[in-house]
């Protein structure tokens, strides 16, 4: 009968490092798999930056260009005479 208890202690024991090593392990996965995340929102919060730069510096260029458009087309090609 004492044989059997102390068998059970030690199974009990067993189990219970096993677990504390499970819980270890999930608790490092977790702590990678957070970091691997703040990295992924922190690299696309660049990449939305940047895009959101060309696309001002693009509407920029396409102002001025229209803006020349505009001058030309409103700028007489000559300038007519009127006879007096």
């Amino acid at each position: 009968m004492a044989e059997e208890q102390e068998r059970t202690r030690q199974l009990q024991v067993i189990a219970q490092e096993k677990i504390k090593k499970d819980v270890e392990m999930v608790k490092k996965q977790l702590h990678h798999e957070r970091n691997l995340k703040r990295d992924a929102f922190q690299r696309v919060e660049e990449l939305q930056t940047e895009v959101v730069m060309r696309l001002s510096r693009f509407a920029g260029l396409f102002v001025c260009l229209l803006a020349g458009l505009v001058e030309q087309v409103q700028a007489p090609v000559f300038k007519p005479t009127v006879p007096s």
